[in-house]
C-alpha cells in the first residue's frame, strides 16, 4: 500500500534523516515507518547522488521517501508545519495551522507537523488539531536520545562502581 491509501486511512508516522547516512533511512524503514523524510533545504544533504541513494535505500527498506527542496515552485503534495517550541504548539500560529488545514483537507493535501518529543499525548494533539503526517523526531534527536540514556543508565553507573 502506498503512502497516499495509507493516509486515507488515517494519520502516517515518519522520521526526519538530517544526517544522510543510508543507515538511518534503511532503519525508518524496519522499525515499520510510513515515511522518511529528507530535507534538502536545512541539511547538508544534496539533490545529486545524495538523495538518490538514500531514496533507493528507503525504496528497498519499506518506506516511502518524501524529500523537500529549497525550490518551491516544483510540485508540493504536502505542507510541513513548524509548529513551534519542543511539544507545544504555539498559541501565535494556531490559528494558521487551523487554517491551513480547512484548506488543504478538501484538496486531498496532507498536513504534517513535528511530534517532537514524540509521545502518544502530543501525537493526539496534533492530530486533533488536523496534522495527518506526523514526524516523530530526526535521526540525530534519536541518536542523541539513545546515547544519552546509556550514558546515564550504564556508563555513569559502572563509572561510580568501578573509578
Amino acid at each position: 500500500m502506498n503512502l497516499k491509501e495509507k493516509m486515507k486511512q488515517g494519520p502516517v508516522y515518519g522520521v526526519a534523516v538530517f544526517t544522510g547516512a543510508a543507515c538511518a533511512v534503511e532503519a525508518v524503514g524496519n522499525q515499520g515507518y510510513d515515511f522518511v523524510f529528507l530535507d534538502l533545504e536545512h541539511t547538508p544533504l544534496d539533490a545529486g547522488n545524495d538523495i538518490e541513494k538514500l531514496i533507493l535505500c528507503a525504496l528497498r527498506s519499506g518506506v516511502s521517501p518524501l524529500v523537500r527542496t529549497a525550490d518551491q515552485d516544483e510540485v508540493v503534495l504536502r505542507k510541513l508545519v513548524e509548529m513551534g517550541a519542543e511539544g507545544v504548539i504555539v498559541p501565535q500560529v494556531a490559528y494558521a495551522f487551523k487554517r491551513l488545514v480547512e484548506l488543504a483537507r478538501p484538496r486531498g493535501i496532507g498536513v504534517m507537523a513535528p511530534c517532537v518529543p514524540p509521545t502518544p499525548e502530543y501525537a493526539r494533539e496534533l492530530i486533533a488539531a488536523g496534522a495527518n503526517m506526523l514526524i516523530m523526531g530526526n535521526d540525530m534527536w534519536h541518536f542523541q536520545k539513545s546515547i544519552g540514556k546509556a550514558m546515564e543508565e550504564t556508563v555513569s553507573v559502572m563509572r561510580r562502581e568501578n573509578p
